[in-house]
């Protein structure tokens, strides 16, 4: 019939894109991975969807069971592809260093292939964890922000009590804030360290890598501030030996003269 004619030729134009996106998503899943194929296998996939469409539309019996054993073929070949691809973000959720983000955008890749195969319950279930992990993923992002700011506030706090900032760098001068500065710079570079973690467990990995480089610039300074205290510290030492040196002498001097003093009136008085 006509109506069997026009299916035909669309079920063949959707025969040609199936065996497109079959080859291209082989030749990716080879070549690149399985990440880069997911496209091409969800395009492959949604083709042979099409073209079952169009075999089951057809009236001639005769016509729809030849295109049938085609169908067949092709069932057979994209559900490879699938499992393939299932098989591959499943060990992926398995292994014990998968982030928060790639937890929910796995889940997603597997709810569009459970939809795409017809179990549209197990593709729900998917999509519900995909969100959870990605709220969870929001969450740790925003604690990793405010541990990064605590830091950042424990350092602003330090240049304003204890430390004095002279041309960009901080110098430590007052002995008596020592263990202040000792016991809040570990605090803060402890905080730097919790807040990379925090980054690193959600898969902000530009995030982390940030706060790294930020915490080795705290690190850096809180040394230099270090030395500071050192040089100072042996300054005051060098000026109090110099005032004992000079208190000595004058000492010396003045019991010398005093005796001398002594002395002649002594001669004198004889």
């Amino acid at each position: 019939s006509r109506g069997d004619l026009t299916t035909s030729i669309a079920a063949s134009r959707a025969t040609l894109l199936f065996i497109e996106s079959v080859e291209n998503a082989s030749t990716t899943m080879e070549s690149e991975g399985n990440e880069a194929a997911q496209s091409e296998v969800v395009s492959a996939a949604a083709t042979y969807n099409l073209m079952d469409s169009y075999v089951s539309n057809l009236d001639d019996s005769e016509l729809r069971s030849t295109a049938g054993e085609s169908r067949t073929a092709a069932e057979q070949r994209v559900t490879t592809l699938v499992d393939q691809q299932r098989g591959y973000y499943e060990d992926r959720l398995a292994s014990d260093n998968v982030s928060m983000i790639d937890r929910a955008q796995t889940n997603r890749q597997l709810a569009q292939l459970a939809s795409l195969q017809g179990d549209d319950q197990r593709a729900e279930r998917l999509r519900e964890r995909s969100s959870a992990a990605f709220e969870n993923y929001t969450a740790t992002v925003e604690q990793g922000n405010e541990q990064r700011q605590s830091a950042r506030q424990l350092r602003e706090e330090m240049d304003e009590s204890m430390l004095t900032v002279v041309l960009g760098q901080p110098l430590m001068l007052n002995p008596a804030k020592w263990d202040a500065f000792e016991q809040q710079s570990a605090e803060a570079l402890a905080t730097y360290d919790e807040a990379a973690t925090s980054f690193e467990t959600a898969g902000a990995s530009e995030e982390a890598q940030a706060v790294a480089s930020e915490r080795s610039t705290a690190a850096g300074r809180f040394q230099f501030a270090r030395y500071t205290m050192y040089g100072s510290t042996a300054a005051y030492a060098l000026a109090f030996l110099a005032l004992l040196g000079y208190l000595g002498r004058n000492t010396y001097a003045y019991v010398r003269d005093a005796r001398e003093a002594v002395s002649g009136d002594f001669l004198v008085a004889s």
